[in-house]
């Protein structure tokens, strides 16, 4: 069973974390350069960008994250910003 919640502000150490082991696992093109850059800003951004959402399974920490953009008050419907998951979770529906 998989919980999908918000995001907590103690969370966001682990879910960098959980960033950084699918961008190794997919992200082949990113040299080690680019991965380290890009992680900074993944750090000063998780605290603040409201609509993450995360996937815990079976009450353990989280395992993966999504980032939602609210809902345009033209279409009503929310983009997915980014969505990484666990390698340990790739191929089991946690995305």
């Amino acid at each position: 069973m998989i919980e999908i919640r918000e995001a907590r502000p103690e969370e966001c150490p682990g879910l960098v974390e959980v960033w950084e082991a699918a961008v190794r696992a997919t992200h082949y093109f990113l040299t080690e350069t680019d991965i380290l850059d890009i992680r900074r800003q993944v750090e000063e951004l998780l605290p603040v960008f409201e609509g993450l959402l995360v996937a815990c399974p079976e009450g353990g920490p989280p395992a993966a994250f999504m980032g939602l953009t609210p809902p345009e008050a033209e279409d009503g419907e929310a983009e997915i910003d980014m969505l990484f998951v666990s390698p340990d979770l790739h191929g089991q529906g946690g995305g």
